[in-house]
């Protein structure tokens, strides 16, 4: 994983050094935002940053850096309403997203 991406020049030495450990902990917390999401979405219609963080045991931060990763991998995806992203509490929703092989 090149993490350079993860941080601007202007970020302090703190969020640099945690960018360079992103690869260590990234994985297992895809696991877990995968699988928290398909949790809650068995009750309601997605899940936003705060209910994915309150079934994987993350923090919103951790969930929303790891879901703009996930969803660039296409494994989720934003749900869409009325011609724009889909809201609870201020958050989007996010589902997974559709299998490529069915």
């Amino acid at each position: 994983m090149n993490t350079a991406h993860l941080v601007r020049a202007t970020d302090p030495l703190s969020s640099i050094l945690a960018a360079e450990r992103a690869p260590e902990f990234a994985p297992n917390q895809y696991q877990r935002i995968l699988a928290a999401i398909k949790v809650v979405t068995a009750k309601q219609l997605g899940a936003n940053a705060a209910e994915i963080g309150e079934v994987a045991g993350l923090t919103v931060v951790q969930v929303d850096r790891r879901t703009h990763e996930l969803q660039k991998a296409g494994h989720i995806t934003v749900l869409q309403y009325e011609g724009g992203d889909l809201m609870r509490n201020r958050m989007r929703c996010w589902a997974l997203a559709p299998r490529k092989d069915s």
